[in-house]
């Protein structure tokens, strides 16, 4: 984000809440030695970072798995031993044997 962009936002909005969540998170807030704001962004912010951080994750584990299956589907039978397993796609001299 620009420091342009970030001049846009105050830094507050107003949230409307159940009055039974709004007692629970204070309660939480005191137990923990921290003002309700900072409570509240605390937990704002480590929710955000880890929903991120599980995109990322999600989105690296698909790649992974579709660079895996295609290594799988390139594999062909070797012709050099019995159930000797070959890349096709490969450069490499590498094999898989079962």
């Amino acid at each position: 984000m620009t420091h342009d962009k970030k001049k846009e936002y105050s830094g507050q909005f107003r949230l409307r809440l159940p009055r039974d969540l709004h007692a629970r998170l204070a309660e939480e807030a005191s137990r923990q030695g921290v003002s309700l704001n900072g409570y509240v962004v605390y937990l704002l912010s480590s929710n955000l970072s880890q929903a991120q951080t599980s995109a990322y994750f999600e989105e690296k584990i698909a790649d992974t798995v579709m660079e895996v299956h295609e290594m799988v589907s390139s594999m062909t039978v070797g012709d050099n031993e019995p159930g000797e397993m070959v890349w096709a796609n490969s450069g490499s001299s590498s094999l898989v044997t079962q």
